[in-house]
This record gives C-alpha cells, structure tokens and sequence, in this order.
C-alpha cells in the first residue's frame, strides 16, 4: 500500500483525474460483469435436475462455452469469485487515488462514481456484501440434489466466501483466513453424513439429518428413457409424467454377480410416470407415489414395494 501511496502522490493532476475515471469505469464494468453471472445463478435454479444425473445435457455459461450442469456449478462460482477478488483490487486502487485527489482538493471527474453517488452506493454495498455470497447460495442449493461431493464442496465454499465477506474490511484481515477456513470446514463437517455420525446422541440431536439438508430432484416431465440410472439416491424425487420407459432403475451388480447399491426411489412421486419396460427389481420403493404410472412390462422383481401408493 506503501508503494501505490508513492506512485500516486507522484502523478500530476491530469494524470490523477485520468486514472480516476478510469477506475470508476473498470469498477463498473466489474460490476455489470458480475450481475450478469448473478442473473445465470437465479436462471439455473429453474433448470431440470436431469443434469445432476446425465452429464449430456448442456449448460451455456455468459461468454462461456456450453458445459455439463454440473461442471457449470464449478465454474460458475469460480468466475463469480475471481471477478469479485479482480472489483475490489480496483475498488482498493480507486481509494488511494480519491484520497489523493481530496489531499489536493482537486474537483473530481465528473464521471458517476459508485463510490461517491448515493444511490448507487448502495447498490455497490449490496453487490460487494450481499451478490456474491446470495448467488453463490442459490448455486449450492441447486448443486444439493447432489450433496455429495458436488453440494457439500459448494456449501464448504458459500460459507467460507460469506464469512470472509463479512470480515473484509476490517484491518489485518488477512489473519483471519485461517480461523473462517477452520470454522467454514466445521459448519459442513457438522451437517454432513460423517460428521452427524461421528458426534455423541446428544449433540447430533441438536443438527438435522443430512438427508434433510438434500434437496430432492426436480425431474417432473423428464426425459429419462432408456438412461442407465442403476444404484442412484432418487430418494423424495418428483418424477411426475416422466418418462423414464426401458430404463434401467435395478441394483448395481458387480462383475462377480453381487448385488450393491440398490437404486433409491423410497418417496418418491411417480405419478403418471412412464415405467414401460423399466428395470426396477432390488429398487427401493418404499411409501412411492405410484399413481396411473404404467407399469407395463416393468421388472419388479425383489423391489421393495413397502407402503407404496398405487391410486
């Protein structure tokens, strides 16, 4: 800081009111850049969940190629974080010069500040403080239909990024990374499988069940048919009308002939689903909602059809 101090007492006052403007418009175009990935992080939410399961479907980030879903809720926050870190670079240059400039009670440019302009002071505070974080919210609650470790990797990283958010002005702030890393790795320890499993009865009982935490997947009117989906977790998911006709829902089957994971569609709404010719046996159905699902030809051998709704 010393040095940027330095170089900019040493610039002349044209030179001094050049670079202001020029900060101010890069902070601006800045900030639009991050609206715009804010907007995506809304926009993605109305996604289908059939991302999280195929990777052929295609997402098309802003100025970005098109990608699998779930590798879009990779880079998504990735591009959101660096140009967040890129604005306050800029934010903490355009300081030092405003500070200058008042020093020598210079008349600044007559360029809109989102410093100095009261209204968009507080969308800048809004965007500094709150965008980044409440998008990157939005993403980790889309990326929780599959918690593990696409959703739980998010969340670790949401609440780290709010946290160092929070504390971002203040002084020597930099010696606080390690107690929010520490903190951010304990709040997703906590309400992760592992770490539910690993506290005392009395302490557990205090944090929800991570299946709680899951979002169930949003696959209404889906087109799944003739799509691998053996040992997958459904549980709570809405296939409503999808058409999931010929495909293959059974237990995974080792090469030596053992049965594994057994694909969970326990509370699941099947309503109106399309199951011609699905493989379903060692599936687990229990309390399904399985109304006018036509069923015809599927493979239901050994299903677990415990308190299933055929009505």
């Amino acid at each position: 800081m010393g040095k940027l101090s330095g170089v900019i007492a040493r610039l002349s006052d044209d030179d001094l009111k050049d670079a202001l403007t020029d900060t101010s418009k890069t902070i601006q175009q800045l900030t639009l850049t991050l609206l715009v990935f804010a907007v995506f992080a809304v926009s993605v939410v109305g996604l289908s969940d059939v991302g999280l399961l195929l990777s052929e479907n295609q997402v098309r980030l802003p100025g970005l190629v098109g990608m699998p879903l779930k590798t879009a809720l990779v880079v998504g926050p990735l591009v959101l974080i660096s140009v967040r870190l890129y604005m306050q670079r800029y934010v903490t240059h355009w300081r030092a010069l405003d500070r200058e400039a008042r020093s020598r009670e210079l008349d600044r440019p007559g360029t809109i500040s989102p410093m100095r302009d009261d209204i968009l002071k507080c969308a800048t505070w809004g965007i500094r403080y709150l965008l980044v974080p409440l998008s990157l919210g939005v993403i980790t609650w889309k990326a929780l239909g599959d918690p593990v470790p696409l959703g739980y990797g998010l969340a670790l990283v949401t609440v780290f990024v709010t946290l160092l958010h929070m504390f971002q002005d203040i002084p020597g702030r930099l010696l606080l990374w390690v107690p929010i890393i520490l903190v951010s790795l304990l709040i997703v320890f906590l309400l992760s499988d592992y770490g539910h499993e690993q506290l005392p009865e009395p302490a557990s009982s205090f944090l929800p069940e991570a299946a709680d935490i899951r979002r169930p997947l949003n696959l209404r009117y889906a087109d799944l048919s003739q799509k691998v989906l053996q040992g997958r977790d459904l549980q709570n998911a809405d296939l409503r009308l999808a058409n999931l006709a010929r495909s293959d829902l059974s237990a995974v089957i080792s090469e030596l002939g053992e049965k594994g994971e057994a694909t969970n569609l326990s509370h699941a709404d099947l309503t109106e689903a399309d199951l011609r010719g699905a493989k379903l046996n060692h599936a687990n159905l229990k309390e399904a909602s399985m109304s006018l699902a036509d069923l015809s030809g599927a493979d239901l051998g050994y299903a677990d059809g415990t308190g299933v709704f055929l009505v």
